[in-house]
């Protein structure tokens, strides 16, 4: 089986070009050396860019969700399921999924997917929380509880 577009040539079975996104054909086509050749050179031009880790996922299909939205705007992303590190394998796999972009594309994929470790810590830091003497829900600012009157380490 062969892709039409960049020549690349799959084991029977598979039915589509894992890059390309197009269906196989069975005997490659006669432009498919000179796409091959072109396939070829983008690949050396994603060598010299290295891929870095952006983000987790624990199901396969919210990251091929996010890999196609930075698809969409022309930024290549590779998916890499690998053994949960708490996992016990002698147990069913646990999978999980992340999702690694070119080094110089990371800040545009942040902006893209909305994914932003500083901002999601300070909205953590900006939840209400309980007060541990009463239960009342406090703003994360306050420095006691407007029910007990305990008052909060900073």
């Amino acid at each position: 089986m062969f892709c039409p577009e960049c020549g690349s040539e799959y084991r029977p079975g598979i039915e589509r070009c894992a890059t390309c996104d197009v269906p196989l054909v069975e005997r490659p086509h006669a432009s498919s050396h000179l796409r091959a050749a072109a396939q070829a050179a983008r690949e050396a031009d994603h060598d010299a860019d290295p891929l870095t880790t952006y983000c987790g996922f624990l199901a396969l299909d919210e990251a091929r969700h996010a890999r196609d939205s930075l698809r969409r705007e022309g930024i290549r992303a590779d998916i890499v399921i690998r053994e949960a590190a708490d996992a016990d394998l002698r147990d069913p796999a646990h999978e999980e999924y992340w999702l690694r972009v070119p080094l110089k594309a990371f800040d545009a994929a942040t902006r893209i997917l909305g994914y932003d470790e500083a901002r999601e810590a300070a909205d953590a830091e900006d939840e209400p929380f309980a007060c541990s003497a009463c239960g009342q829900k406090v703003s994360a600012d306050a420095t006691s509880c407007p029910r007990c009157g305990e008052r909060f380490e900073e």
